[in-house]
């Protein structure tokens, strides 16, 4: 998609076109399911930092920026929202992909948690923005999680 831009310079009316390319924007949603509220977080993150840069990877044996994150919600929906929103504006902040996560303190209304990062370039990576008012986490009625997260996703054009 291109958007034509016209201007005028100084006090003769020049029209003077030219393109801006406009990235295409894509809504990305995830299910994940898990047994463990701790593991649907993990897993959200690992899905968010391979979107955000496909060689993204937790299993990675160093890190080069590690944060601590603590954040209070009133359901766990909006906690998982507010974790992965926290944690990509972290990602922009220090140039880091955080794809590995410690939890000191994970309840549904409660998140207290290490987060671990590899550097990366901006030119190398997607740019995503989270959803909120889509995320939700509902009970499997065998004791486990089901996690519905939302993305908007930039596609360069």
């Amino acid at each position: 998609m291109v958007i034509q831009t016209t201007s005028r310079t100084g006090s003769r009316k020049k029209r003077v076109s030219g393109s801006i390319p406009v990235p295409l924007k894509k809504v990305k949603v995830e299910v994940i399911k898990s047994d463990l509220l701790s593991n649907l977080f993990r897993e959200s993150l690992t899905k968010m930092a391979y979107m955000l840069h496909p060689k993204a990877d937790s299993s990675a044996n160093h890190f080069d920026c590690v944060v601590q994150l603590e954040i209070n919600q009133n359901n766990p929906g909006k906690l998982l929202a507010e974790f992965l929103d926290k944690t990509l504006k972290l990602t922009q902040l220090h140039h880091s992909i955080f794809s590995g996560v410690n939890f000191v303190d994970l309840s549904e209304n409660k998140l207290v948690a290490q987060l671990f990062g590899i550097h990366h370039s901006d030119d190398e990576s997607f740019m995503i923005s989270v959803v909120k008012q889509n995320f939700r986490i509902e009970r499997d009625g065998k004791g486990g999680y089901v996690g519905y997260l939302s993305f908007n996703v930039d596609i360069p054009s």
